[in-house]
């Protein structure tokens, strides 16, 4: 009966756990009194079923259930599957000191490693080693868990490995799954990458050209995420003489995207001697919008694009000079509505309008 009892009340007592109000010393007794109450159950022999729930319950308790840490190990050694993976759960739920526990991690990483263990149990563990800190000696069963058939598996143990303090340790590890077929898989790891920051750049930038457009795609989010510690080498792709062309608009969408610490550095390139970079410019420029008009600098370098020889360069100068609300070049737009191209003189048109200007 009393086992009944502490079962039923578990939730209550996770559930005031979690309350942003905190617990009272007498509730921290209670709860700590109903743990030793379901270590007993859970020590007992009888049915799967019942010690699974006992198991469910402890993790429900959290952080102060620490004192089953033992006994939901010993667990993860029974047969039935279900109450493996609950009991590995439940480490889970009660965090890091987990990871403490030498044979704990040893027999958690055992149930990640194990071929013969489902899914499901793969799954559980590669999550549980996150949760608990990812300690040093498991970083290699997540590694070769990378290459699980499972694709919830391989995501999990890429979440769980960016936990670590040493995951930038492991970005040439994680760099080539940016390819992988799997869309949850390739997503991960752009945000492990992302969240490693800096360090991650180089091999981002390299996925800009990989085959895939999915892996393009999450290195280019994930360059955005990073933001200014990526500006320089996204940068000198854009400018790269040997850039594809579609690179080259990924590395200016980039920029754009990144926003005004990008300003100086596409201003910059409206002197480069490739129009097209001169031309991805002014539209990254126009893209970030008011930001641009704030920096006087980068500002008189746009104006001075619609001096550009190539039309397109000077079209593009002056949409860009309307979308930032430029209301200094309002000389040299009304200059360009008698532009020998069509296309400029009508740009000019509606940059003036977009700032303002009467121009008729």
């Amino acid at each position: 009966m009393a086992a009944i009892i502490v079962l039923s009340a578990a939730p209550l007592f996770a559930q005031s756990f979690s309350s942003r109000h905190g617990l009272s010393s007498s509730e921290v007794e209670q709860i700590r009194a109903a743990v030793l109450q379901l270590i007993e159950e859970l020590r007992k022999s009888g049915s799967p079923r019942q010690k699974a729930k006992v198991a469910y319950a402890l993790g429900r308790i959290g952080p102060l259930a620490s004192a089953a840490v033992p006994t939901l190990t010993s667990a993860m050694s029974e047969e039935d599957p279900e109450l493996k993976k609950v009991a590995c759960w439940a480490l889970g739920e009660i965090g890091p000191v987990v990871g403490e526990s030498a044979e704990s991690v040893r027999r958690i990483a055992g149930l990640l490693s194990d071929p013969r263990e489902g899914a499901e149990i793969r799954r559980t563990a590669a999550w549980v080693l996150g949760r608990i800190g990812v300690p040093g000696q498991t970083m290699h069963v997540l590694t070769k868990a990378l290459q699980d058939p499972d694709t919830e598996v391989r995501a999990i143990a890429v979440i769980s490995m960016g936990k670590s303090p040493a995951a930038s340790d492991v970005i040439g590890v994680l760099g080539p799954l940016l390819n992988d077929p799997s869309e949850r898989v390739a997503s991960a790891v752009g945000s492990v990458l992302a969240a490693v920051g800096e360090p991650a750049v180089p091999v981002l930038v390299e996925a800009l050209n990989a085959p895939t457009q999915q892996a393009r795609q999450t290195a280019a989010k994930a360059l955005v995420q990073i933001g200014a510690p990526a500006l320089s080498k996204v940068a000198a792709l854009l400018v790269a003489d040997g850039t594809e062309q579609e690179t080259r608009a990924a590395a200016a969408a980039i920029l754009a995207r990144i926003g005004k610490p990008a300003v100086p550095v596409l201003a910059a390139c409206l002197s480069d001697p490739n129009q097209k970079v001169r031309l991805l410019s002014c539209r990254a420029l126009g893209e970030i919008g008011a930001p641009v008009a704030a920096d006087l600098k980068s500002l008189e370098l746009l104006q001075g694009a619609l001096l550009d020889p190539i039309w397109e360069v000077r079209e593009a100068a002056a949409l860009a000079l309307g979308q930032v609300g430029a209301v200094s070049a309002r000389p040299l737009l009304l200059q360009a509505l008698d532009d020998e191209e069509n296309a400029v003189r009508s740009a000019a048109a509606k940059a003036l309008e977009q700032i303002g200007v009467e121009h008729l």
